[in-house]
């Protein structure tokens, strides 16, 4: 897990918290600058014990879609949260990093 910052595109920064997924992809989550998440309820895996269910990343209202780097340089976005601009952001630093 990462935490990127952001300038928005009104000029404010928020922070983006990264958790790698298989080939290239990324969940993205709302977040402070320590990573810690706003809304989402924790869970137990059901393997684990029977505490409170894992919460599905659709009703996640923390998660703000799934980026993904293409070997060519490119990248896709699945979410309506983050502009042209923040995507173009969130890439140099996924790079950089």
């Amino acid at each position: 897990m990462t935490v990127f910052q952001i300038t928005k595109d009104d000029g404010s920064a928020t922070y983006i918290r990264v958790e790698p997924r298989d080939n290239n992809a990324y969940q993205l989550y709302q977040s402070d600058e320590a990573g810690h998440l706003h809304f989402t309820t924790s869970g137990i895996a059901p393997e684990i014990g029977n505490n409170t269910p894992v919460q599905e990343e659709k009703d996640n209202a923390d998660h703000l879609g799934e980026y993904t780097l293409t070997d060519e340089g490119d990248w896709t976005y699945t979410g309506t949260y983050l502009s042209l601009n923040e995507q173009a952001q969130l890439k140099q630093q996924l790079i950089a990093d």
